[in-house]
Formats: structure tokens, sequence, C-alpha cells
């Protein structure tokens, strides 16, 4: 549990230079903070840093590229216009941000951050992700994680997100996708992490499957996981790929119930406890739809 502040900041400029390392583990990123330290990357960008919004020694910054990939930017926040051949100027827009503070200012709090904050506050939350870059705020003591963020609106509080679904063998496609991506995971659990359940026993050889997983892709992320004890996968339908659907409980019962009318009820809409009302159903052309409401 992290201390969480909403706050709304102007516009601010960073000059930054991008990591060419590929940012997809954490033993890459400590080579790549061990190589930004080494270079004296890290004292540069100190000296060049004012952090009038953000109070930092230096940051961060998360940028989604053309490419669609993940670019990472070791940066200073400065009123400084000058690019130069190291440095390359990025304007962060305004935006509203939900800051988590860590108690340290150690690469594992921020993961830690990050793992809180995706996989945890933000699903409870009255806020989804706004399109604006993540940043980590380095200050002296202590680490940030900004992610921006916009109030739940009744324009976007429907979010359609792919839930991958593998017979036994999903932690070797998260090995397969963080390569391939340069990801990262950002939350796993599995069969032997749930909480007891009466009547409702784990084989041994399911416990060490994947219960859930969320793989962080730009400002979003996917979720995964391995079919449960008597639930193996259907070939004639496509439970390999389904819909994720996280909104309200009112929409969640309305698309439900229209979807089931010509389909079939996978599991019926019920508490769980990962959410106050979730369920899956499969449509009249084979498509798994998986609801899960956040309030």
């Amino acid at each position: 549990m992290f201390d969480v502040q909403i706050s709304h900041k102007p516009a601010f400029r960073v000059l930054g230079k991008k990591a060419w390392r590929n940012f997809n583990t954490f033993d890459n990123a400590m080579k790549l903070f061990e190589e930004a330290h080494s270079q004296g990357l890290i004292t540069k960008l100190k000296a060049l840093s004012e952090g009038r919004e953000t109070g930092s020694e230096f940051i961060g910054i998360t940028v989604i590229s053309e490419s669609g990939g993940i670019d990472y930017y070791f940066s200073a926040e400065t009123t400084s216009q000058a690019e130069s051949a190291e440095f390359v100027s990025i304007i962060i827009p305004a935006a509203c941000w939900a800051i988590f503070k860590g108690k340290n200012n150690t690469l594992e709090e921020i993961s830690a951050l990050e793992r809180y904050g995706y996989s945890e506050w933000l699903p409870a939350s009255n806020y989804v992700l706004a399109d604006v870059p993540q940043i980590n705020v380095f200050c002296k003591k202590h680490t940030e994680l900004w992610l921006p963020v916009e109030e739940v609106t009744e324009e976007n509080t429907m979010k359609l997100r792919p839930y991958l679904t593998y017979n036994g063998n999903c932690a070797e496609a998260i090995d397969l996708y963080k390569e391939a991506f340069q990801t990262e995971v950002i939350q796993i659990m599995r069969f032997s992490d749930m909480p007891e359940m009466p009547g409702f026993d784990i084989p041994e050889e399911f416990k060490d499957r994947i219960l859930q997983a969320s793989l962080k892709f730009g400002a979003d992320f996917i979720r995964l996981s391995d079919c449960g004890p008597g639930q193996p996968l259907n070939e004639a339908e496509s439970e390999r790929l389904s819909i994720a659907v996280e909104t309200t409980m009112d929409k969640t019962k309305h698309a439900f119930n229209v979807l089931a009318k010509e389909g079939r009820v996978g599991m019926p809409l019920g508490e769980t406890f990962y959410s106050p009302l979730a369920g899956v159903v499969f449509d009249k052309f084979g498509v798994m739809w998986n609801f899960v409401s956040t309030k």
C-alpha cells in the first residue's frame, strides 16, 4: 500500500536522452541505470534539473514510439529549450496525475509502485489512464510513479482489453511476449495464490499455473491466464482470445444479458474475490466476453 495523491499539473519541458537497451526485464532495467550512472548521464541530468513541477533530481519517461514500442528517456525537468547532440526536448502536456510516493529511491521501489498502481489502485479507482507518458520521478530520498489519469465519465466508463487464455503454458507465453514486445509483467497471480474457497480444491498440477497476469503495453496493459481445473480450452469457440470488459455493474448486466440471449453462459454473473460482479458469456458468433465490474 502506497500513498496516492491526485494532482493537476501544467505542461512542463524536459531534456532527455533515449535509453537504447531493451527495457523488458528488471535485470535489464538495472543494467540500464548502472550504465547511465557509470557514463555520467545521471550527474549531467541532476545539474540540469530545476524540478519546479516534479521536485526531482532526474526523471524517467515512458514514451510510445512511432512503431508502437516503448522508448525510455532519462530526463531532467528544465525550462531550457536548448537541444543538443545528447539531449532532446520533450513537452509533457498539462494533465491530471495519480502520484504514488515510494519510501526510497531504488528501482525495486519503482517496480513495486508500478505493480500497485496498475494492478490494484487503478482498477478499483474512479479513474482511467490518459494518453500522456508515464513518469518515474527520482527525488533525493524517495521515488514517485506519476500515472496520467482522467476521471471516469459516461463516455469512458467502458474499457475493452484483450484477455488471452492458455492450456497450462501461460508462463511460457508471458516470456515470449516480454521478449517480443519489450514489455514487463506488472502483476502475476498463480492458482496457489488464490484465497481458500469452500468446496474448491486446487489440484497439485494446477498450483503453479497462472490464474491471472498483466503485461504492460505502453500506457495500458493486457491480461493473461491458464484455464482452470475442469475447464479445458474449447477449440470450437474462441476461448484462446477473449474480450475483457471492465465497466459498471449496470452496464455489465445489460451487455451480458443481451449477449447471452442467443449465446452461452460460461460463468454466470456473480460476486467473486476480485470483483463485485463478474461473468463470462459466449455470444452467438462464438466470441468470449469476460466481464469484470469495477463498482
